[in-house]
């Protein structure tokens, strides 16, 4: 997610959720579909209004310009920068 996605997340104010565990953990939390928006998109890139119990999600962009993606990108940098300064 990059700098389009965050400046929405300000903008709207929202968040951007990572879902985890895949599909089979998703499908056993949602309790019901209330709408679905942008069909025409295709089914997985709709809007879809879900109620769910439980959902194991990670807030990886806020309304507040923090941005998880971008922190990791960072400290991974640095860790690459590291290894490739050392001599072998």
């Amino acid at each position: 997610m990059g700098a389009k996605t965050l400046k929405g997340c300000e903008e709207t104010p929202g968040v951007y959720f990572h879902a985890i565990g895949g599909g089979f953990v998703h499908r056993t939390v949602v309790q019901r579909v209330l709408g679905v928006y942008k069909l025409e998109f295709g089914v997985p890139e709709a809007m879809w209004v879900i109620e769910v119990k439980d959902f194991p999600v990670v807030v990886t962009m806020d309304s507040h310009g923090g941005s998880q993606h971008a922190t990791i990108q960072e400290a991974s940098k640095a860790v690459l920068d590291e290894l490739l300064a050392k001599p072998y």
